[in-house]
């Protein structure tokens, strides 16, 4: 209270006694007991300033004490008028839009409030009362008249709690001409409406309700408690003074009270209702004299005492803070932040914690692909601040508040089939190298199998949220293997990963069959043949192995061909969307290996090619290098159409057979003739025959008296030739067939 206002919650000398006595009619007291009750009953909340949520707001609520039912139309005027004058006053008025305030009207059977000074009683809903004293001081019981907290501070509480339960300051105006108020005990604001002090006196109070702010009296009480207040100290260092950051260099503590001082906070004598060992931050105060601002020190009190309540940021979106969404994806982020009256608060986006140069707006958009390069998660964090000048002192840092969403990478699993190839990374190895299948589910579920050489393993699992899975692939008689593999954030009809034991790492890659044969056709569909030439750097010629090819119109691929070591070789595969064939072989009863991814792509000159690697091991028994080969080079190949019967396959009829190599001294060439349907004739007793249909064809060449060469091939008709290989008795060759 003003120094014209008796003490908070000081017992009144005279006892107030209830009116009702013992004497009086049962029936009356009855009637006046349930109609207060039917007051309670008809009370109604009702909206005067909403400026946003009640959770993140300081919520006023004003009660009516004294107005008779034919009164409450007018306790709406004065409730308004009194929200107005108390937000009219800094630094309500520059936090206004940070309040709600509504109020709950409450008939009285009689207007106005107890005065025992003249020994005026009033039945009023919540049994206010001014002092005995000086007729200033309002209470509601429990208070000196009236122990039962049911009677008074009760019925506040349970209204608030009924129709407003996040009330954080419940303001009871007592309809009575005669000025006066009371903090109700740091728990209600209460006033009079009398209009000259009415706003000064609930603004007061108000700082004991909101900011704990206490009296800055100078006048001794005796018995009140020694206990600080925000802006009351024992303390006389200037270090140890809590609102040491409002005081200028050089200001005298303590500091002297004079015209020089008015303006200037420092350490005033007299505070706590002691007129000497306690000290209040500046001369005048609203929680010393009437008609003075509050202080710097309890502005400070009261702008910190709002952000306990009312938040900066209002809300935000996404509205969940954990988010999972595609890489591919760009996150949109935003938040709506409360207002100040003159100013706007900070607003800084960071993410992983680091602040992004530029981004002070409202609104953030994490970029698409952010996390395209990992699968962790990343986060996204929102830093808003009020810079007020108002506050110094932020020890529990309520001028700011940081919100972080966490945004995981998700990556749906796809229905399907992959087929891909792993590899050793440090070159090609048979067995660190191999074929790799599997089949999801839409939820994440998978099985597979890997393949090296001859033996094939099987395993099962889970994907995470993220498309990633992890797992030791068990192996007889040998540590397993361990695989770790992820669908492509960019592309979910592609996996990658790695697959490693103790002796070699390698990595994987797959593709989806995207081809169903009937809404999506691959466009690879067709017949080919291949060719798989020997290495440059390899000093023994040994010829071109060969493959003729099938792929329908779902991107199943057929394979069939021959190696010159005279190898047979089959394969069924499937092309990716890209047009990708992941062969994989295994020969030589899993101890070797024909690897290579082939595109299919027009280049001008092939239709479908790509790095080979055929690896045969070291067989003693073997007829054809025993040694081992260990062979790279670029398989290409053409797309094959049968001709039509009775067209000539080749655009010549004059061919020659060109052998080089298996032992010859030098190439040999055969001349033959084309005829119809493709037969094939010679005079030196070559015999040959092609496959139409297949775009194959075989034959033998004399070679003396009494030996053969035998020879296999594929037809290319980019080229417009034959090419494959030949064998002799322990080697083989290239051959060629050509027009002339």
């Amino acid at each position: 209270m003003s120094e014209s206002v008796q003490e908070r919650g000081q017992p009144c000398p005279r006892a107030f006694r209830f009116w009702f006595r013992a004497s009086a009619r049962s029936l009356l007291l009855i009637i006046l007991l349930a109609l207060c009750r039917a007051a309670s009953a008809q009370s109604s909340l009702h909206p005067i300033l909403v400026n946003g949520p009640a959770s993140n707001r300081l919520n006023i609520v004003i009660f009516s004490e004294g107005y008779t039912s034919n009164q409450l139309s007018q306790f709406a005027v004065d409730a308004t008028n009194a929200v107005n004058a108390l937000l009219a006053h800094e630094p309500y008025a520059e936090y206004s839009n940070y309040f709600n305030a509504w109020f709950i009207p409450v008939a009285s059977l009689q207007s106005g409030s107890s005065h025992p000074v003249s020994s005026t009683r009033r039945n009023t809903y919540f049994n206010s009362s001014y002092d005995a004293v000086s007729d200033y001081l309002i209470t509601i019981p429990p208070n000196a008249f009236d122990s039962s907290y049911a009677n008074g501070q009760g019925k506040v509480d349970a209204l608030s709690k009924k129709l407003m339960p996040q009330c954080d300051l419940p303001i009871l105006l007592v309809n009575d001409i005669n000025p006066g108020g009371s903090d109700g005990f740091d728990k209600t604001a209460i006033s009079a409406t009398e209009p000259v002090s009415m706003p000064e006196i609930l603004t007061h109070e108000t700082g004991h309700v909101i900011g704990s702010l206490g009296d800055e009296y100078a006048r001794f009480r005796s018995g009140f408690p020694d206990t600080e207040e925000p802006n009351t100290t024992q303390t006389t260092n200037l270090a140890n003074i809590k609102w040491n950051a409002w005081i200028p260099g050089g200001t005298p503590i303590p500091t002297p009270t004079n015209s020089s001082t008015a303006d200037v906070v420092g350490l005033f004598e007299g505070a706590h209702y002691h007129t000497n060992g306690w000290y209040r931050p500046k001369l005048n105060c609203l929680m010393s004299v009437l008609g003075y601002p509050f202080c710097e020190v309890c502005s400070e009190t009261l702008v910190l005492a709002l952000y306990a309540k009312a938040r900066p940021v209002d809300a935000i979106s996404p509205a969940a803070n954990v988010i999972r969404i595609s890489p591919l994806d760009a996150q949109n982020f935003a938040v709506t932040v409360l207002q100040p009256a003159t100013q706007s608060l900070q607003v800084q986006w960071l993410t992983n914690g680091v602040a992004i140069p530029g981004e002070t707006n409202l609104t953030f958009t994490l970029p698409a692909l952010t996390m395209i390069n990992g699968t962790a998660a990343q986060q996204v964090s929102v830093q808003v601040t009020d810079p007020t000048s108002l506050v110094r002192n932020d020890p529990s840092n309520l001028l700011s508040e940081l919100i972080s969403w966490t945004v995981m990478p998700t990556i749906p699993a796809r229905k399907g089939t992959y087929a891909g190839l792993f590899s050793d990374t440090n070159g090609r190895t048979q067995q660190g190298s191999g074929a790799f299948t599997l089949a999801t589910s839409v939820n994440g579920q998978f099985s597979g199998r890997l393949q090296i050489g001859a033996t094939r393993y099987s395993f099962t699992g889970q994907m995470d949220a993220i498309g990633r899975a992890t797992g030791i692939v068990p192996r007889n008689q040998t540590s397993g293997i361990t695989m770790n593999f992820h669908l492509d954030p960019m592309d979910t009809d592609h996996v990658a990963g790695s697959i490693s034991s103790p002796n070699w790492s390698a990595d994987l890659d797959a593709h989806r069959n995207v081809f169903d044969g009937r809404t999506s056709i691959a466009p690879q569909s067709g017949q080919y043949t291949l060719i798989i030439p020997a290495d440059a750097a390899f000093t023994q010629p040994i010829g071109d192995g060969w493959a003729s090819v099938s792929v329908d119109i779902s991107g199943r691929i057929r394979c069939s061909g021959s190696l010159p070591d005279g190898t047979r070789m089959t394969e069924s595969s499937v092309v990716s969307k890209e047009g990708n064939w992941p062969l994989y072989i295994p020969l030589y009863g899993g101890q070797g290996s024909l690897q290579s991814w082939i595109a299919f792509a027009n280049t001008g000159t092939n239709d479908l090619g790509g790095s080979i690697n055929w690896i045969k091991p070291a067989l003693p028994k073997a007829v054809y290098y025993p040694g081992g080969v260990t062979n790279s080079g670029y398989a290409s190949g053409s797309r094959y159409s049968p001709p039509a019967r009775g067209s000539q396959l080749f655009q010549f009829s004059n061919a020659a057979l060109i052998l080089e190599g298996a032992g010859l001294a030098q190439p040999v060439t055969n001349h033959l003739l084309l005829g119809a349907n493709n037969t094939i004739s010679s005079t030196n007793k070559v015999s040959m025959t092609l496959n139409s249909s297949a775009g194959t064809f075989s034959g033998k060449v004399p070679n003396g008296a009494s030996k053969t060469f035998v020879l296999s091939g594929v037809v290319l008709t980019n080229s417009n030739e034959g090419r494959g290989y030949f064998t002799s008795t322990n080697l083989s060759g290239f051959m060629k067939f050509v027009g002339e």
